[in-house]
């Protein structure tokens, strides 16, 4: 399927199903730049998509409201939507702040505390199994395996924003908030490995005056109940995972990722139940394809 056909499949599924309430409000970023693959939106792309948030007049939390609402079982805006990024690139502060403040969106990026201020240090370290996990989502499409591998690489080989400009970005209405210390699959680590990846993240946070409420994004999405039981045992009240679906536990919050291939329209796809669908299309083929 190419670029033109991918894009026209999610516009029907769009408007066969888009229209029903899609549970999951939370949007997912990593960089705002002009890499292309599936971590990098553009800056225009991304400057059009909260015009389209601002003229629809969709209510724009930050994690933490969210987090606070679900805990005490708030009822919610209709029109609601949580913007975040993982990582903490630079182009999070330098690219997407600015748009944010322009419209009066908060928004909630989860860093890795270990790297902040240098480059991501986990791509060297896991460049095969990230690759292998993009492939695998993004196997469709006019995303050939070295385009995604090329793409992918060239994003994080950006600096990390520091935590001077993070600071800065809190005045702004950024909120700041845990991706671990050094983004390792934490399934992979053992229980005490877990506690001291969210604890040494959560006391850089606070060491740098960053005192958000102790909530977290999965690194690589990687969790199951044993980590969950780690994350909450080191003080986690909350954490977000990079698929979509219904927030069932307060660990396991649904997220979908914006996808930049369909420009504009990629925010209304991820706010719908087209995209819904579509990542269920997904786990299909891929369970199929490991038969």
């Amino acid at each position: 399927m190419n670029r033109r056909g991918y894009r026209v499949l999610c516009r029907v599924l769009h408007t066969l199903v888009g229209w029903l309430p899609n549970p999951t409000r939370v949007l997912l970023y990593h960089g705002i730049d002009h890499h292309g693959g599936p971590l990098s939106v553009s800056p225009a792309v991304f400057q059009g998509q909260l015009a389209w948030l601002a003229a629809h007049r969709h209510t724009v939390w930050p994690a933490s409201r969210y987090v606070q609402a679900l805990r005490s079982h708030e009822r919610l805006p209709r029109r609601l939507v949580v913007i975040t990024f993982d990582d903490g690139l630079a182009s999070t502060v330098q690219c997407a702040l600015p748009l944010l403040a322009a419209h009066g969106f908060p928004a909630s990026v989860f860093v890795v505390t270990d790297n902040i201020g240098r480059s991501p240090d986990w791509y060297r370290r896991d460049h095969a199994a990230i690759a292998a996990q993009l492939q695998s989502i993004y196997s469709h499409g006019d995303w050939s395996p070295d385009s995604v591998a090329i793409a992918t690489s060239n994003a994080l080989a950006e600096p990390l924003a520091d935590w001077p400009a993070l600071l800065a970005g809190r005045q702004q209405g950024l909120e700041v908030l845990s991706h671990s210390a050094t983004h390792p699959f934490l399934d992979r680590l053992d229980d005490a490995q877990i506690r001291d990846e969210l604890t040494r993240s959560r006391a850089a946070l606070l060491a740098a005056g960053c005192d958000e409420p102790p909530i977290l994004a999965w690194p690589y999405g990687a969790s199951d109940a044993r980590v969950e039981r780690a994350a909450a045992a080191a003080g986690a009240v909350a954490a977000f995972g990079s698929e979509p679906g219904p927030s069932t536990s307060l660990l396991r919050i649904g997220r979908t990722p914006v996808d930049p291939r369909l420009g504009v329209f990629g925010i209304a796809f991820a706010l719908g139940r087209g995209s819904t669908v579509w990542q269920w299309l997904q786990r299909l083929r891929r369970g199929r394809g490991r038969r």
